[in-house]
């Protein structure tokens, strides 16, 4: 949607921010832009890992509990960081 933006918040980390946007409705967002991602053919694809691009991400939710933007940064970092061990390629909701 156009009121939703997209930026660049360094390096190869982005910030997609859905307004008025339930936490489970992003998650599921998320969940399919990892997977056209995934299955897209991206030039020199096979210089990636697994031969495919990927994405870790997190999800998080502002609400009074979160009570300032900077404090849903760090939520959703660290939710998007925890996404990054293991295998990767994957979207971790913010708890």
């Amino acid at each position: 949607r156009a009121q939703n933006p997209i930026c660049r918040r360094g390096g190869s980390s982005f910030a997609i921010v859905l307004t008025e946007t339930y936490i489970d409705i992003a998650f599921q967002v998320a969940e399919k832009l990892k997977g056209l991602i995934e299955c897209h053919q991206f030039p020199h694809r096979e210089k990636q890992p697994a031969g495919r691009l990927t994405i870790a991400a997190g999800v998080a939710s502002f609400n009074d509990d979160i009570g300032t933007s900077d404090r849903l940064i760090v939520k959703v970092q660290k939710a998007a960081d925890d996404a990054r061990t293991g295998s990767g390629n994957r979207v971790i909701k913010a708890v």
